[in-house]
């Protein structure tokens, strides 16, 4: 997800749907956060948000 402003409204990255992704020019100068989303052993659906982190 990206922000122009770390406290902002965060939006998904077009394309960024797989294990990794590697930042591109559109995100430098702003803040990212990753978002992963798993299902556990008891099938439960869980979603982990990382801090945010300025792109320089």
């Amino acid at each position: 997800m990206v922000s122009d402003t770390e406290n902002g409204t965060y939006t998904a990255i077009s394309g960024a749907t797989d294990s990794t992704y590697d930042l591109t020019q559109a995100e430098v100068g702003k803040f990212i956060k990753v978002v992963a989303t798993y299902t556990d052993a008891q099938g439960t659906v869980e979603t982990v948000t990382s801090g945010s982190k300025f792109c320089s």
